[in-house]
């Protein structure tokens, strides 16, 4: 199991599914005029677009819109633009302050640049092989490909983590995007490829905000 996996089972992410035209994998709806669909009826993939930068995403970012909102496009583009760039700044605009504070303290970093920095070493064993010519990478492109909701996974284990650090948490949505970031400007090279399997990313909607589990 990878450092990542062991970072994950330590972190989540928020993301309301308000302005969202059909609710994928989802128990409940914020409006009980809207038709919700199962994944066996309209399944994760069906209608994938891609958030630009001038819409506040950090990088390009590619999603279902029936099942991602933009505001969970955001966070997800700013956790992967800050491992991709290293920078601790870009970093903690992902998620809530005491999840990231709880996940760099943990992870015996002194600061959340620290911590971005560690990150971005750790995935450059997969960016970056051995003989290859580029000293460094970044992500400028993040595609969410898959989607587990509420009714596939078990996300207990991470609604007492939030609770531990964040007592007066309501948490309304739960997902786990499974995402590839890929290194457009140095050979289009695909960190699913390089690393043999999609990087899951745990959202919640925590008090109504998108929030990554770092």
């Amino acid at each position: 199991m990878n450092k990542y996996m062991k970072i994950a089972a330590a972190a989540v992410l928020a993301a309301a599914m308000a302005t969202a035209p059909v609710s994928c994998n989802s128990k409940d709806s914020s409006s009980s005029s809207k038709k919700i669909l199962k994944s066996t009826e309209i399944p994760y993939g069906a209608n994938m677009i891609k958030h630009q930068v001038e819409e506040g995403v950090a990088i390009q970012t590619e999603v279902d819109i029936n099942c991602v909102t933009l505001e969970e496009s955001k966070a997800l583009s700013y956790y992967i633009a800050g491992i991709g760039q290293g920078k601790g700044e870009v970093f903690e605009k992902c998620t809530d302050k005491a999840l990231l504070d709880y996940v760099v303290k943990n992870d015996g970093c002194a600061n959340v640049d620290e911590y971005a920095k560690k990150l971005h070493e750790q995935y450059k064993t997969y960016m970056i092989k051995s003989g290859e010519t580029e000293p460094d990478y970044d992500f400028t492109y993040v595609v969410a490909e898959k989607m587990d909701g509420e009714d596939a996974k078990d996300f207990s284990a991470f609604d007492d983590l939030v609770q531990k650090i964040i007592p007066d948490a309501e948490i309304s949505d739960r997902k786990c995007l499974y995402i590839d970031a890929i290194d457009i400007d140095n050979g289009s090279k695909s960190l699913n490829v390089r690393m043999g399997d999609y990087l899951p990313v745990y959202i919640f909607t925590i008090n109504g905000t998108p929030c990554v589990l770092v």
